[in-house]
């Protein structure tokens, strides 16, 4: 078994010889690349005519590799993903702001993870959280395609900041509702997709239902764009005049916040979020450390202070 160093000289090497014609023939580029959370080696196969084409990443070929133990069945792997990507690659709009002023979509990330991205593109902080800008080329209920407004495309936009905010404002929650549900269900679905089988997933729900000592609900935004609901005002308002209280928002992940009512200790609600994000989330998956607070008075979203003696 290689280790990644040796892994990563032969894939750069080699990966090319694994495509099929014509990409095999294309201009190989090797980037970091910015995801949530995490910098990634991404191996870019760019296409001379549309000057841009598929990323697969290094890295995630790698855990690949560690998983089936083949080199080679690796690349045919992510060749065929390369190939794929080419057959299903969206056509991208032109860069001006008449064809994506109705595609322009914020994205509520974690800011302390993301210093990189963040220093390459207009965004706006939001407690420990950061507001980017993305430009949705397709959305699907199965497909969000998508590129990171950078300060470049801002400038070729002829926008600052403030222009993308007021455009996504208008555009994101349309695009991506938000789904409200009782925490049980939620639960429940999670479940389902688990294969649980349907009388064990009652069953339990049922208990949670009977057991639970205050209402809590879910807010959950598809795509992985769960942080966005902090900003949803009309949802967070509606939760919480179905909880009748301030409310408290327990950033979960980035696919989805947990709302509930504000009762219990914010250090004891903010302990088990650390403890599921350093135990339970990857790292590309965790939203915040901070437990956020809902004023039913105002609507205002803030990080919660800590209680006082």
């Amino acid at each position: 078994m290689m280790s990644f160093e040796e892994f990563k000289s032969k894939a750069l090497n080699e990966f090319k010889d694994f495509l099929p014609e014509p990409y095999c023939n294309y201009e190989i580029e090797v980037r970091p690349v910015n995801k949530l959370n995490r910098t990634l080696t991404g191996i870019c196969v760019i296409s001379e005519s549309a000057k841009c084409g598929p990323c697969v990443y290094l890295e995630t070929m790698f855990e690949v590799y560690q998983y089936n133990g083949s080199f080679d069945e690796t690349m045919r792997h992510f060749a065929d993903c390369i190939e794929e990507g080419f057959q299903q690659m969206p056509t991208v709009p032109k860069f001006d702001l008449a064809s994506v002023e109705d595609k322009v979509v914020f994205n509520v990330i974690n800011a302390n993870y993301n210093g990189e991205l963040l220093a390459k593109a207009p965004h706006r902080l939001f407690g420990d959280l950061a507001v980017i800008y993305r430009v949705a080329v397709e959305v699907t209920d199965s497909k969000f395609a998508s590129f990171v407004i950078d300060n470049s495309l801002a400038k070729h936009l002829g926008v600052d900041e403030n222009a993308l905010y007021e455009l996504s404002r208008k555009n994101t929650q349309g695009l991506f509702p938000a789904k409200i549900m009782r925490f049980e269900d939620h639960f429940a679905e999670v479940m389902r997709k688990q294969g649980v089988p349907e009388n064990v997933v009652k069953a339990q729900t049922k208990e949670m239902k009977a057991h639970s000592e205050r209402k809590m609900f879910t807010v959950s935004v598809r795509a992985q764009l769960g942080g966005n609901a902090l900003l949803y005002a009309d949802v967070l308002g509606k939760v919480a005049k179905k909880l009748g209280s301030d409310c408290y928002i327990i950033p979960s992940s980035v696919e989805e916040i947990i709302v509930l009512p504000a009762e219990l200790p914010v250090e004891h609600l903010a302990s088990m979020l650390a403890d599921v994000n350093d135990h339970e989330l990857r790292p590309s998956d965790i939203l915040s450390y901070n437990i956020y607070k809902y004023s039913l008075a105002d609507g205002s979203v803030k990080i919660a202070e800590p209680d006082v003696a």
